[in-house]
């Protein structure tokens, strides 16, 4: 016998309708892989409530983070002898002693590779106050300018 079923009528929607989700900024120090040690830090930066943070924005930070020796780059005596001036813009960490983290050195732009080796051979010797949050030193990550510039 058969069975009559009731007809039913179905509207399905075959488009996806726009969603407008604002997004935030990602920056490469959300992905980097951290060790926990022994003495409560992770990577060398202190654990602050259960996340993990190797360095600050100096957005992040009560007091950002300033140079207090003027240790600058050597000129390349090759680009100075010919009369070249040039940028470099570069992206380290100081850490809670004031000192770069050489192993964060990130050359973002350069004018030239000779600019380039001169801020990484100044870097360990450069000193900074660190940047300060609630009232302890905290390691922030630094953008800088490093200009060579003849005087003509």
């Amino acid at each position: 016998m058969p069975v009559n079923l009731p007809a039913v009528s179905l509207a399905i929607n075959t488009s996806i309708p726009a969603v407008d989700i604002p997004l935030g900024v990602v920056r490469s120090d959300d992905f980097v892989s951290s060790t926990t040690h022994g003495d409560g830090t992770i990577n060398g930066s202190t654990e602050t409530a259960g996340i993990a943070k190797p360095a600050y924005d100096a957005q992040e930070v009560d007091k950002a983070v300033t140079a207090i020796s003027g240790i600058a780059p050597s000129y390349p005596a090759a680009m100075r002898s010919a009369g070249i001036e040039g940028d470099v813009r570069a992206e380290f960490v100081v850490d809670e002693k004031g000192c770069a983290v050489t192993s964060s050195l990130r050359i973002l732009s350069s004018s030239n590779v000779q600019f380039s080796e001169a801020v990484r051979q100044a870097l360990p010797r450069m000193r900074f106050a660190p940047a300060q949050l609630r009232g302890r030193a905290v390691p922030q990550t630094v953008q800088q300018l490093f200009a060579f510039r003849l005087n003509r």
